[in-house]
């Protein structure tokens, strides 16, 4: 008799049969082309705008962002060429992926809000300073329309399709059935929320990204985890959108 799984909980990832190499090679490639690429976009933006870069300017999030998540594609399309998917896997088509994607959000949804009022209370209790996420500060500080529209098409779609793509798709696809599951979720998870270099969403996001690694894990189609952080960031920054107006 065999035993009944939760369909939520259940996993129709495969192991990757990938080289450790493959995969150091991958991250070294990553992280040179998005220092090339995050530098020559910010030279652009200086020599067309003819202004010495501000960090805190909302053109230079933009540039600089786009360099990081465009190397990060590079990075993950030339790993996905050199790397074809096995004739094994177990996935779920698009139309399903994308529907367990919506449900983990909303129910991640709910129990991310106490977390993240919790988190912000123990901060203001201990008085400890924290700061938002960059891109929540600079559109905040307000920009012409064309770097609203920008930041807003990078922070809703470029960025999460690219995060999903590399922090699910590669590296936690690569620890899954390698270590036992909590370390090979949490270790991306991790790294994911620490780049994100804002103590006030760090613990919130390694919920988020545990969440969304689950609707990953569920469906073994990375499109269910960038419905899942597409939709998630959609609902965060329109809401800042209307409280800005």
């Amino acid at each position: 008799m065999t035993k009944a799984r939760f369909p939520m909980l259940t996993s129709r990832l495969e192991k990757w049969p990938i080289k450790p190499t493959e995969i150091a090679l991958f991250l070294c490639f990553a992280l040179g082309i998005v220092v090339v690429l995050s530098g020559l976009l910010v030279m652009g933006y200086e020599q067309v705008s003819g202004e010495v870069y501000s960090e805190e300017s909302l053109a230079f999030g933009i540039a600089s962002g786009l360099g990081l998540h465009i190397g990060s594609l590079l990075a993950w399309l030339l790993l996905k060429c050199s790397n074809p998917e096995t004739k094994n896997e177990k996935r779920n088509g698009a139309g399903r992926s994308i529907l367990v994607g919506i449900v983990y959000l909303i129910i991640a949804y709910l129990i991310l809000l106490p977390i993240t009022f919790s988190w912000k209370f123990l901060l203001d209790h201990f008085e400890i300073e924290y700061e938002l996420q960059a891109p929540v500060t600079m559109i905040m500080k307000g920009g012409s329309p064309l770097e609203m529209s920008l930041m807003l098409i990078l922070a809703v779609i470029i960025a999460p399709v690219s995060e999903e793509l590399v922090y699910r798709g590669v590296l936690y696809r690569y620890l899954h059935k390698r270590l036992p599951e909590i370390a090979a979720i949490l270790i991306p998870t991790v790294l994911w929320s620490w780049i994100h270099q804002s103590l006030y969403s760090f613990v919130p996001l390694i919920f988020l990204g545990y969440a969304i690694s689950l609707a990953y894990r569920n469906t073994g189609n990375i499109l269910s985890s960038i419905t899942f952080h597409v939709l998630f960031n959609a609902i965060n920054f329109g809401a800042l959108f209307y409280e800005l107006e």
